[in-house]
This record gives structure tokens, sequence and C-alpha cells, in this order.
């Protein structure tokens, strides 16, 4: 086990995985991978990276991955299987779990689990958990009876297997996985019988089932009774199901997955499109006409089309089933505002699904009458009625009353007859512009372009414009609200919604290849907003799946960013704060009467004071080392009367405009304690560096690393920008800051080991600096105090008395390598000899507290 196959193998691989000889990488990321991604989510069954699906798979990892696919209990926690795979590894639980089963042979020798895994040893560990053990050994054994094995009941159909596997190759195998069965052993005697049981029900309780969701909550398809919010009802079987989950599904033909229980409903865990399924959506000013069954269309590229449906289609008309061929006249197959989707099962159009909505844009709401207002006619919309009600966003995700907003755009759609069914869309999408060109087309319908994009005003926002004399006229900018189908449908002018600032707080993936970030926003809302599916970060352009990866490694202020949306609302710039760097995160008491230190620059301070007023935005944000970073309501924004006096803070600050001498934005996080401000200041700060090196940081890239002796330990930072360390050797006294994270963020050279010369503060009457540094010889010494002699600023001798009381360091150099070592006082005040060759350097905190004392021999 670990060897790697020898030419005549790769040949038999290829040959028995059905594969051109050529293919040796995994293929791009295609749609049919996504679904496939998407599915193995929806069961649960993958834990495992959506972002880089190129990336090799350690054998680790994948351990990790099939102990989930094949719910493997992680109980192993102490027991010890390989020598490369201590209890501190990462994946010593999944490693020792699959080895406590028999999948993986732990007799005590190396496992390596950073090594990339091979196919051959994937299927292995795959078909010994489903049991196939018995019957690979007739075909074979290791190797080629599990590839055999794997090919025969389609573990391997469709893959692109190399010498190592990426995760998109995984993928594959697990999607086959779920199809397959497991060999479970029936009757044990003379003779082993075997059951053969699909590997979902076996080691999750989950059943699949195909065919067309006939009822949900809002209608029923054919005929048959309608259900509650959370029921579905696949061919002529009910489901337990998540009214989110199922309720763009009616009338398609679906692949479903459910929990199977003795006492309780069977209950759907993931639902998807059946292969095949063919929908095709029409926006209303896409239609020409829909009548005799026949809707001529204008597609993407402006040609007219024609889509027919069958006579005896199913028709629903704003989520409630038309029954009587009567009712299909044009006016109602053909939405004033709204679409129409046209859905193929593999036999023609047999569902059309009208949406004909009216939109309410929100001015209140009403939490004890459980209603909403429209800003511009004042209408109610009534949530507290018997009809059937159902309010979602665009996605479909379920929006309670208490989320609605303020210019939060409402598309209501409601059905005919008596018993209603009432679905309203929420959007929550804004952009902020300046209208380039308004134009008015033949039909009256008003259209204006902003940059290179174009919008529509809906009907109910044209409508207001029309009664009020109102207008939109080229150069006006502001705030545009936009509907789901990204209509314009109100406008808020003078708003500068692109100009604000937010911190983030995290990101999430949501399905295969997008994610959405929780932003909090300057004015003290808490949002969350879909990645577009380009993002520009500092006008360099990234992937949602790149961008997402991206903004997880943000630390301390560069969380603040400034954020433009797209016109569906979707996020597509982030620009974070640049600047030189002044230094890491400000420690400084708050003092109004204070002098104020002013910053023309988005930038960072060690030390200084800063203004505030008024204006002043201040997003108070926990330090993320600690639990209450992943709470809500640990994160506010308030203004300058945060800050009181006698109290310590770490902070970082930002001017958001290069020529305004107002700090504008302050970032807070938790009280750093209290102390003088020097001490808070100068505390671990002050040291001497011991080795500079390059390592790799946590995702693998290179980045500088420095170790310094600080308060009498070793502390290793790192930092990706090389400019702060130029100029740093081994042996130099410094001063380093931190930002609230840890993350190195300025260093300033005190003394020089090489030139042995005093770089900064001052050397000379110093002691009210809390920058004083000295470099000399001990000439005497009483008890606890030294007197250093050597050169001041003017260049003459001086003699300095000093109080030995911080850290005292040894430098040697050991045949051109220095030796850093933590000393003691004694190895001043005991030495024989004064004036010999071992030299001095004190940095000076305040007063004749020392921090550092460094003995050069």
């Amino acid at each position: 086990m670990g060897k790697r196959l020898s030419a005549f193998f790769i040949v038999l691989c290829i040959f028995a995985l059905g594969l051109p000889a050529s293919q040796t990488h995994a293929a791009a990321v295609t749609t049919a991978s996504a679904e496939k991604l998407s599915t193995l989510q929806g069961l649960g069954v993958w834990a495992g990276t959506t972002a880089n699906l190129d990336a090799v798979v350690t054998r680790g990892e994948f351990m990790a991955l099939a102990d989930l696919l094949y719910n493997i209990p992680l109980d192993e926690t102490e027991n010890v299987y390989f020598k490369d795979v201590p209890v501190s590894h990462t994946y010593h639980a999944a490693i020792s779990a699959a080895a406590a089963r028999g999948l993986i042979n732990g007799d005590g020798t190396n496992f390596e689990p950073d090594r990339a895994i091979m196919p051959e040893e994937a299927l292995k560990i795959m078909l010994s958990a489903q049991g196939y053990a018995p019957y690979v050994a007739e075909k074979g054994g290791y190797p080629t009876g599990y590839i055999k094995c794997a090919a025969e009941i389609g573990l391997t159909s469709g893959t692109g297997l190399g010498d190592q596997l990426t995760y998109q190759d995984i993928v594959t195998l697990f999607y086959n996985a779920i199809d397959t069965d497991a060999l479970v052993p029936e009757s044990i005697g003379e003779e082993v019988t075997y059951s053969y049981i699909n590997m979902m029900e076996e080691f999750h309780n989950i059943y699949a089932i195909t065919g067309q969701v006939t009822a949900t909550y809002d209608t029923a398809l054919y005929s048959g009774s309608e259900l509650s919010k959370d029921r579905v009802r696949i061919d002529e079987t009910e489901f337990d199901a998540k009214y989110s989950l199922v309720s763009k599904f009616l009338g398609v033909k679906v692949n479903a997955w459910y929990h199977k229980y003795e006492d309780k409903n069977n209950a759907i865990v993931y639902m998807c499109s059946a292969p095949g399924v063919r929908t095709l959506t029409v926006n209303t000013e896409d239609i020409q006409s829909f009548a005799d069954f026949s809707l001529k269309y204008y597609n993407e590229n402006g040609n007219l089309g024609t889509a027919n449906l069958s006579g005896t289609a199913a028709v629903i008309y704003n989520g409630q089933a038309i029954t009587d061929p009567a009712d299909f006249t044009q006016e109602l197959m053909v939405p004033k505002n709204g679409t129409v989707t046209l859905i193929d099962n593999g036999q023609g159009y047999q569902v059309a699904k009208i949406m004909d909505y009216e939109t309410f844009v929100i001015s209140g709401v009403s939490q004890n009458t459980e209603r909403f207002y429209d800003k511009y006619t004042g209408t109610p919309v009534e949530l507290n009625t018997n009809d059937k009600i159902s309010m979602v966003d665009k996605y479909g995700n379920e929006v309670p009353l208490a989320q609605l907003s303020e210019y939060d755009v409402a598309s209501v759609a409601i059905s005919k007859g008596t018993e209603r069914s009432i679905r309203i869309i929420i959007s929550a999408d804004a952009i902020e512009g300046k209208i380039n060109l308004v134009t008015t087309g033949e039909d009256g319908s008003v259209r204006i372009q902003m940059a290179s994009e174009q919008f529509e005003l809906t009907d109910h926002f044209q409508k207001y414009l029309e009664e009020k004399n109102l207008s939109l006229q080229a150069g006006d900018s502001g705030v545009f609200y936009l509907d789901y189908l990204g209509k314009i449908a109100a406008f808020e002018k003078g708003e500068q919604l692109g100009d604000q600032y937010a911190y983030f707080m995290k990101a999430r993936e949501v399905g295969f290849d997008n994610a959405e970030v929780k932003l909090l926003m300057q004015d003290g809302n808490i949002r969350i907003m879909e990645l577009a599916p380009k993002v520009n970060i500092n006008d360099v352009t990234f992937s949602a799946a790149e961008a997402y990866e991206w903004l997880n490694g943000l630390t301390g202020g560069q969380r603040l960013m400034k954020i433009n949306q797209n016109s569906d609302g979707t996020l597509k710039k982030i620009t974070l704060p640049t600047s030189e760097e002044i230094g890491g995160d400000i420690m400084q008491t708050y003092d109004a009467s204070a002098g104020t230190l002013y910053y023309k620059e988005i930038s960072q301070c060690f030390g200084g004071k800063f203004n505030v007023d008024d204006s002043t935005i201040v997003f108070l944000v926990p330090s993320e080392a600690t639990e209450a970073s992943a709470d809500d309501e640990n994160y506010e924004v308030q203004n300058y009367k945060h800050f009181s006096n006698d109290t310590y803070y770490t902070v970082s600050t930002f001017i958001t405009e290069q020529d305004v001498l107002v700090q504008d934005i302050v970032i807070s996080y938790e009280n750093v304690g209290t102390g003088s401000a020097a001490d808070i200041q100068m505390d671990s700060r002050i040291g001497i560096v011991k080795e500079i090196a390059i390592v790799l940081d946590d995702e693998g890239i290179p980045v500088q690393s420095v170790t310094v002796l600080l308060d009498g330990k070793e502390q290793q930072y790192q930092t990706d920008d090389a400019a702060l360390l130029e100029g740093i050797n081994p042996g130099d006294g410094v001063r380093v800051a931190v930002n609230a994270q840890g993350t190195l963020r300025y260093v300033e050279k005190l003394f020089d080991y090489e030139t042995r010369s005093v770089l900064s503060g001052n050397k000379a009457n110093g002691f009210d600096n809390i920058n004083y540094v000295f470099y000399g010889q001990v000439v005497r010494k009483d008890g606890n105090i030294i007197q250093l002699e050597g050169l001041n600023d003017a260049g003459q001798m001086e003699k300095v008395n000093i109080l030995i009381r911080g850290n005292v360091y040894r430098i040697e150099d050991l045949r051109g390598k220095l030796n850093v070592t933590l000393g003691s006082a004694e190895d001043i005040l005991d030495r024989k000899v004064l004036g010999d060759e071992a030299s001095y350097v004190l940095i000076q905190s305040r007063y004749t507290d020392t921090k550092v004392v460094a003995i050069y021999d």
C-alpha cells in the first residue's frame, strides 16, 4: 500500500474505467458537476470544498469525506493506529474510525495522510465500506478486483481518473455511489448469502423516488385535495417537506430523497429536477401572444420563437390550478407584470405556470394587524386572512413580516376565485447610479439607462410618476429600488448607496458556485448580500467562489469595505482600505479636549490620538478571537459617545475621503483593559529579532515570518507585506505592532545590530520619551542600577544611570549565526570586569523603567 502504479497497471486502470489513454486530468467544472455537488450537499453527505474542485485530495481528506458518506461514527478519539497519525492530527478521528472498522489496515505502520490519494485506494475504501470485499477477492483482489467491481456497479461511470484524485473526481464518485447498492449479509451458515440494498438506505435511512410534483400547499396540479403548508405530493405519494424546498417544483418531474419513519410521516430531505426536464420562462415584455395553447415570444437574441402547450396541459395561474378551458384567455395567459413558465417533463410542454404580480413599495409594517402598506397609494396588504399566503424572497426562502423594511419591494400575485392563493416575493435589491438616458417606447413604457445597463419601470411606479406629473431625467442620481425581476419600482433621489461602508462579518457558500456575505452596514442594520458571479475587489476580478475564499481570509481593519451592487442587488464591487501604513491598531484613550492628529488618507495609526465628531461612524465589533464574534448582537454601530475617558480601546481609524480632515470611521474592538496609556502601548511590543524566515501560511502561500523576543517569550508573527521587514535583521532591537487579530502591521527598528547604532528616540536627556534608546558599555554598577557610557545625539560621551527592571537578552555571534537567548539582570550586575568587550543597548519605556536590555557579546 502506498506504492505508485506500474505502467502496466495504469493501462489496465484506463481500460477498466473505459477512458481514453490521454485523459489524465479532471474535466473543467460543468453544470452537471454543480448539480451533483448540490445533490450531495442537500443529502448531507458532502462537507468538502466547493470553491476549488481542481485541488488534489489527500488520503486524510478523503477519509473524512468517506466517513461522512458512509455515516461512520468518529468514535475512535484516543486509539492510535498509525505512527504518522497521532491524536493531534487533523484527520486522526476520521482515519482511526475507518481503521477500527477494517476499511484500512491499521498495523502500526504509517498511513501517509498528507499524500495524494490514488484512484485504486479510494475505490478500495468505498467498496469495502459497501461490503464488496468478499466479491472483489474473486475478481483478483487489490487492485484489479476493485477496479473491475467499481466499473460493474457503476461507481466509476463518467469519471476521468488520472493517477491522483481531485475534489471534482470525488464528487462524481460519491454521486455515483448514492445510486449503487451495498452488499449486506443476509444469513450466515456454511454459505453466506447477501442482499443488495441501496447504500443510502443502508447507511442513512434515506430512500429515493422519481415522479412529478402534483400538489403543494399552493394548489393541486390536477385533481385531489390540496395540502397543508409543509406537505408535498409526488405522483400519488405524500411527504412532509419544507415549503421553501418544494414550492418551486410544482409540475416538475423530480428526483427526491426522503427519510423513512415508522412512527411519523416520511420527510423529504432533498429534491431536484430529474434528468431531461426542460423549462422555458418568459417575462411579460418578451411575450408577443399566448393563444390556442401556443406561446409566441422573443428570445434573448431578439428572434421570435414559438412554444406549443399540450391541449391537456395543466395550467396554474398565480399559484392555483385553472380547470375550465373557458378561462384560457389571452388576458389570463399573458400577465401584465410577471412571467410564463412552461415545463417539459419529457413529453412536450405539459404544464404552464403563469405569475401576474402587482407591485407594492413598502412604506411601513404593522405587526399587530399583520399588514404592510404601499408607499405610493397607501394600500394595505393583509396577511391575517384565511387565504393561502406565502411570502418568500427571490430564491424561495420564507420571509417573516418582521424582516420587511422601508423601500423593500413586494410583488404580490393573487389567484382567481374565493379561495385565494396569495404569493408574495420580497426584493431588498437596490442600486446607486446616475441616469444617462431616458427613452419612451411606442407602448408608453419608460426605460432608463445607467452606465451600460438599461432598466424598465414597473407599471406601478410609472403610473405614480404620471399621476404626480413627475418624470425621471437624465442626470438624476440616487438610489433605485428593484422588484425581483430587476425593474425599477421606486427612486430616492440623492442617496449614495454605492458609497456606503460596511463591516464584513462572515461569508457562507450558497449552492455550488456562489456565496453570500453578512455585513454590518453603516446605518446599523445587518444585511445579507449575494455575491455577483464576478466580483471586483480592489480592481481585481474574482469569481464568486474565489471571492468567498478571499473574503474569509480578511482580518482586522481589512474587514471595513466600501460596496457597490448590480441591478439585481448582488454585490459586484468591494473596495478595501489602502494606504501607507503608519502602524498597527491605535491603543489610545479618547479625550475630546486633547490635541488632534489628522490623516489625509485611509490609514491606521499606532500611538496617536484621533478626532471624532457627530458625523463619525463607530463600528463596534468583537475581537475575532472570541466566541462573541459569531453572535449578531455583538455587532452594532454607534457614534463618538461610545468612547469614555479613562477607558482604553483597541481601534482602527479610517478616512473616507483623502482631503477631508475628519476621522470618518472608527472600528472599535473589545476593551483592552486598564493601566496607563504608555503601558498599554508598550507592553510586549519592544524586543530583539531572533529570526526572519519564509514560511507557508494556512493556505500554503509563502509569507514572511519574524520571531521576536517579547516580554521574555518568543513571539512569531507573519506578514504578506515584504516591505514591513525590509532592512530588519536578526539582533536588531525593534518595536512591533500587531492588530487585534495578531497580524503584524508595523515594525520600527530602534537599534541596528550590524552598525551598533541607535535609529529611533533620544539618546540623551530623554527619560520622558517612551522611545528612549541608549547604546554603550557598563562602566559602573550599584545594586540594581547600572551606568552605561556612550555617545549622545551631539556626539559627546555621556553616562546614563539605569534601573534594571525589564527583560535582559544575550546576543551571541556563533560563527556568523546569531544566538539570542533570555538572560537576567545578573548577567550584567555580576560581571567582574567593567568596560570589557561586551556591549549593551538599553531600550527605555518611560522614566527609569526599562523594557529591554540587550547584551551583545
